[in-house]
């Protein structure tokens, strides 16, 4: 993936997070931040803070917090 389709992909991946944040809906609020994560890997950026903030998101629910705790490896 080139860095400009990452660079894009992060951003629909952050408007995603604005958007369930303000909807509420924390499931899929955690699995944008968890794909925020991702593209932050693929990018060379730091992500621990993000992934951290997910799986905060996710609370009790053990398959949110499966997927989370998968794409940090």
């Amino acid at each position: 993936m080139t860095q400009c389709l990452r660079g894009e992909a992060f951003d629909a991946f952050r408007r995603a997070t604005g958007l369930w944040r303000s909807l509420g809906y924390q499931g899929r609020l955690a699995d944008a931040l968890s794909n925020v994560g991702v593209a932050k890997v693929l990018m060379g950026e730091p992500a621990e803070e993000t992934f951290t903030e997910a799986l905060k998101v996710a609370g009790e629910n053990s398959l949110l917090k499966a997927r989370v705790l998968l794409n940090l490896g």
